[in-house]
């Protein structure tokens, strides 16, 4: 697998042609299995074939039960300069219902042996389970405030078929999800934030000190992006692609020398409502100019319109041509996206 990761980042090389690579990410998995020197054997060969910025966001996300002092030491000493941890909670009952395979006192042990070697480093975690309660929530994100970290990603739990939770609420083991809950405590990390001068800068991403997340910042923003890998998507801003997700199919198409993927052509429609998904989530919103320019203009009246009844309903503000969620929006984002959405 790893020959054939090393091997598709020259057979795509031409995707991205001579622009700039600004960050690298692994992740999609469990990209810590791999040895550092793994993980190091991928990053020169990036700064072999392509154009590596020396300030590169170079990300590898883990999970607490992969985390150990010699591996951390190594992965920085093999290019790797910002963590993403996936710690999801500090409430062990919380921790038990996901079915983690870490512990509370685990995820605490990582997150103290990963801020003593890097200082850029993000942890995740998740809100809206039936188990925990508001001041559970406030708990987990205070605990945050001891270490060093600048950057959140928090979600809402949601249920995935073939899953232990799915299974569990299914036979009516643990209650369903409660949106409303989950709503309201959004609202609560919202709250959390401006008091503790966070910046609540996309739906579930939080920093501090500007400390954005430059690689999904870029997605966000509908900058080109490459993936490698089984499953891994790439983007040019015209078209999407998408590798075959199995392992074996994967393998034997880069052993003969061509990589395995599925294309899609993106209509005028599409990249527009891409930007107004992507954008809107985001404290940068979706400037005026260039929502017209990507609009096809048969449909800018009622794009228009639909963006001035959000308006109207609190949901959106506009501000000098930029249209953004308010903070009652933030908590139906998705329908009022799904609500501006051009349909052909």
């Amino acid at each position: 697998m790893l020959d054939c990761l090393l091997f598709e980042l020259e057979l795509q090389k031409e995707y991205v042609g001579e622009h700039t690579i600004n960050t690298v990410y692994f992740g999609g998995g469990t990209p810590s299995l791999l040895t550092a020197q793994e993980i190091a054997s991928v990053i020169t060969t990036i700064e072999e074939k392509y154009n590596l910025s020396k300030d590169a966001e170079i990300t590898i996300e883990m999970n607490p039960d992969d985390v150990n002092e010699n591996l951390v030491v190594e992965l920085k000493n093999g290019g790797i300069n910002r963590i993403s941890l996936g710690i999801q909670s500090f409430n062990q009952t919380d921790l038990s219902i996901m079915n983690r395979a870490h512990n509370v006192a685990e995820a605490k042990a990582s997150l103290k042996i990963i801020c003593s070697t890097f200082s850029n480093v993000s942890i995740d975690l998740i809100y809206g389970s039936h188990s925990l309660s508001d001041e559970d929530w406030i708990n987990n994100l205070d605990y945050v405030l001891q270490y060093p970290i600048n950057h959140l990603s928090c979600y809402a739990l949601t249920v995935e078929e073939k899953t232990q939770l799915h299974y569990q609420i299914a036979n009516k083991k643990i209650p369903v999800l409660d949106e409303l809950k989950a709503a309201n405590q959004l609202n609560v990390l919202m709250n959390w934030a401006n008091k503790n001068e966070w910046k609540h800068y996309e739906i579930s991403n939080l920093c501090k000190n500007e400390k954005f997340a430059k690689h999904n910042t870029a997605y966000w923003q509908g900058e080109t992006y490459l993936g490698i890998g089984p499953a891994a998507h790439s983007f040019n801003g015209n078209s999407r692609q998408w590798n075959v997700a199995n392992n074996s199919l994967y393998i034997n198409s880069i052993k003969q020398g061509f990589v395995p993927f599925t294309k899609e052509l993106l209509s005028d429609l599409d990249i527009t409502n891409e930007y107004l998904m992507t954008g809107l989530r985001t404290i940068w919103g979706v400037k005026l100019d260039k929502l017209t320019a990507l609009c096809p203009k048969k449909c800018w009246n009622e794009l228009h319109s639909s963006l001035e009844k959000e308006v109207n309903s609190e949901n959106l503000l506009c501000d000098t041509n930029t249209w953004k969620l308010t903070t009652k929006g933030k908590l139906i984002a998705d329908k009022i996206i799904s609500n501006l959405f051009i349909v052909a």
